[in-house]
């Protein structure tokens, strides 16, 4: 095995003829299954919508049911270079895309975002209501069973403005200003993020992924109870 490579997650792809995705079990620690429902999952969840309180559960447990692999065989994301960031998502119902020259024809167009409200930056209390949704993906994101994959930039709010489909630019709007972290060190977004990142300065917080796998300790999600022990994973529950 080799000493720098042996240990670093390298996610696959199980993508077949014509594009189409295959799910396929990974048992080996060095190679991570994307769990490509994740994204569609969280901002489903986030954003309200019916019926997903038991699968959001089972993702927190580790429990895919694509497969039967191991909790530590899947790497859980919310946003990745393909799509929106983690702030557009919750800034934009609709993708803007007129920058890459094809009329915004480009790009996804089911991105399952949800702009709290106005469609793009402000400064109002949709801007609050946006930055406690940032933060509770996030939560959802580092408290997954697996290994976490999060979007360079999403924990200090980058933004490419809505446009969803970069790949053409090479500017502002897809560069890394690396003076937002000094700019929002005491941003409620990057404190999150340092807060219960499994790879946080000092010990991890003890909920997360990181630090329930070193303990052997499980994540219990119990739901709306109807009574004691008696966790409500229906569609109608909260």
């Amino acid at each position: 095995m080799d000493p720098i490579l042996g240990k670093t997650k390298l996610d696959c792809r199980g993508v077949g003829r014509g594009g189409l995705y295959k799910s396929v079990p990974f048992q080996r620690t060095a190679l991570g299954r994307l769990e490509w429902q994740v994204p569609r999952l969280c901002p489903q969840f986030l954003k309200g919508d019916a019926g997903l309180t038991g699968e959001m559960a089972q993702r927190l447990l580790g429990r895919p049911t694509s497969t039967q692999s191991r909790p530590t065989a899947s790497v859980n994301f919310v946003t990745c270079h393909d799509g929106f960031t983690l702030a557009d998502l919750v800034s934009y119902s609709d993708k803007h895309n007129e920058a890459n020259g094809e009329n915004n024809s480009d790009g996804a167009n089911d991105n399952q975002s949800w702009n709290c409200g106005v469609e793009g930056p402000t400064d109002d209390r949709r801007s609050r209501r946006s930055s406690r949704q940032i933060k509770n993906a996030l939560t959802m994101l580092f408290l997954s069973q697996g290994v976490p994959m999060m979007l360079m930039g999403d924990e200090v709010g980058r933004t490419q403005q809505g446009n969803n489909n970069a790949y053409c630019h090479d500017s502002p709007l897809t560069w890394l200003d690396w003076s937002l972290k000094g700019r929002t060190r005491r941003s409620p977004i990057l404190q999150t993020a340092d807060r219960i990142s499994p790879t946080a300065p000092g010990a991890p917080h003890p909920l997360s992924a990181g630090a329930r796998a070193k303990n052997g300790d499980r994540l219990k999600c119990r739901g709306t109870a109807h009574a004691l022990g008696q966790p409500d994973w229906s569609a109608g529950s909260l």
